[in-house]
């Protein structure tokens, strides 16, 4: 969640990229290496962002998701790194943010409807 400054809303945003194609393997700079084929990129990842403003829920004693200021904002050009050295072969990968890190950081940013 990042809290709104001017009136300390908190919000959630839901990112979900997909890319079906290889990538290409790009020079990037190593520590050991210098310059060297580290990374694999593509440009035509499908990427859907959501956008949620959330309220507390005193039954739960925890935010949950109420109105849905974005709803599956939706490219197919989504610019991704979608593997590199150590990691060649597909992968996959889910992150969620818990507490306390999740409170923590806050990223500023100007919303305005």
């Amino acid at each position: 969640p990042s809290e709104n400054n001017n009136n300390n809303n908190l919000f959630e945003v839901e990112l979900v990229a997909t890319c079906h194609v290889p990538g290409v393997v790009l020079r990037a700079p190593t520590q050991r290496d210098g310059l060297a084929f580290a990374c694999r990129d593509s440009f035509y990842a499908e990427i859907t962002l959501s956008l949620y403003e959330l309220v507390y829920d005193h039954g739960v004693k925890d935010y949950v998701r109420g109105n849905v200021i974005i709803d599956r904002a939706f490219s197919r050009q989504g610019a991704v790194e979608i593997g590199g050295g150590p990691w060649w072969n597909d992968w996959k990968g889910t992150s969620h943010m818990k507490q306390p890190m999740r409170s923590l950081v806050q990223l500023p940013y100007l919303f305005r409807r």
